[in-house]
């Protein structure tokens, strides 16, 4: 089981190109964004043995493993559940959140963009249950396949080739299907109250951004760190980073920290607006998860990806998972006139500024969405890494991912 996760903050190249519009009817503390703020927390901290950059995408894997459990019966689902915070979203309130997911604006000044596909591969010689496929395809807009597996023809041509005695020669148990997705964010504002700038970064200059402005700041003393949120203007998405107090507090260490009370909800509770100046590094992170490790160390799923694994609701044949990898990327930055940015609430003058914010340590950061409270992306930074883009598009787009 995979998924291909690909978010940009700025011009994407991929699937499709979408726009998104908030539903005003799902509010934080919802199951699903639940779900992506336990799986960030999980996949967070499954990283803090790694000094490497790190970024993934709680959403899609909250959409795959909602599919998945809708496949699966007793322990199984339950395990899965769990997983998830005890609750199963409900289907419709996932098909809410993914068809608000709808063609961009084309003014040319505020376009919103998403590129999202799901897909479920079901290898020939086994089959789905109708209804299953139905439901991914109604629900979670998923595109279900019946595909070849190359590998299983080349192991049963090795088979044929093994006398008939031999213990080995019994049909492979190759029983697996596959399920991805494709995500990518574009947001797209002017971004008069940002300027390139640098800043030092463990003796090395880097390329930065920043601005003059109102922002929510917070300290946060159970973790040791600073919290502030940059919002993206016009629209309900933020960025919310979590910056260690100093160069003697560890990432890793308030990673380690955070709990359900480190919620994106209390997080922002412990923020107020205050005229402030925040300098941030430009930095780019692309990496492949392996959720299934992820899941069994930090999780309580012991079946769910082994062949004892109950998959009776998604198909008759013994199915079952054999992984969830994820790639995710991402890249943040503004790029002089051009307006693909975060922005600030409002400008306001250097002399009355009450709070300076440079960000030259490592941190962590999440890309939600202030209305539902849904995480789309979740990540690390320990060492900020920009290349500059040579496709003559405005340098902040992402490397495409086939699939």
């Amino acid at each position: 089981m995979k998924s291909v996760v690909r978010v940009s903050l700025a011009t994407v190249f991929g699937l499709c190109v979408l726009a998104i519009t908030v539903s005003g009817q799902l509010l934080p503390e919802n199951p699903i964004s639940k779900s992506t703020e336990i799986l960030s927390d999980i996949l967070l901290k499954a990283t803090t043995e790694d000094q490497s950059n790190y970024v993934v995408s709680p959403f899609a894997s909250s959409v795959i493993l909602a599919l998945a459990a809708e496949g699966a019966d007793t322990e199984t689902k339950s395990q899965l559940v769990a997983t998830m915070g005890g609750e199963l979203p409900d289907k419709s309130s996932y098909k809410e959140v993914l068809t608000t997911i709808k063609g961009y604006s084309l003014d040319g000044f505020a376009q919103n963009k998403v590129v999202l596909k799901n897909f479920l591969y079901v290898y020939k010689n086994y089959s789905v249950h109708e209804s299953f496929a139905q439901l991914a395809r109604d629900y979670y807009l998923t595109d279900v396949r019946s595909v070849e597996r190359p590998d299983l023809a080349t192991k049963r041509d090795a088979t044929n080739n093994i006398s008939l005695d031999d213990d080995n020669s019994s049909d492979f148990k190759e029983h697996a299907l596959l399920i991805f997705n494709g995500l990518s964010l574009e947001m797209n504002w002017p971004t008069s109250t940002w300027h390139k700038t640098s800043l030092s970064w463990n003796g090395n200059v880097v390329k930065a951004f920043g601005a003059a402005g109102n922002f929510a700041i917070g300290q946060i003393p159970s973790l040791d760190c600073t919290a502030f949120k940059l919002p993206y203007k016009n629209t309900d998405y933020a960025l919310l980073v979590l910056l260690p107090k100093n160069k003697d507090v560890s990432l890793n260490e308030v990673l380690k920290k955070l709990n359900p009370e480190h919620g994106i909800e209390q997080l922002t509770k412990a923020m107020t607006m205050k005229p402030g100046f925040v300098t941030m590094p430009c930095f780019q992170s692309s990496n492949i998860t392996h959720l299934k490790t992820v899941l069994q160390q930090g999780t309580q799923t012991n079946t769910v990806f082994t062949e004892s694994a109950d998959l009776s609701k998604l198909s008759s044949d013994k199915l079952y998972l054999d992984d969830v990898v994820q790639q995710a990327g991402i890249r943040v930055c503004v790029e002089g006139s051009s307006s693909y940015s975060l922005t600030s609430s409002a400008f306001t003058s250097q002399r009355v500024i009450k709070e300076s914010v440079v960000v030259d340590r490592p941190f962590a950061y999440a890309l939600y969405n202030v209305a539902n409270g849904i995480v789309y992306a979740a990540g690390k930074l320990e060492r900020p890494i920009w290349e500059e883009t040579d496709d003559g598009s405005d340098g902040s787009d992402i490397e495409t991912i086939k699939i």
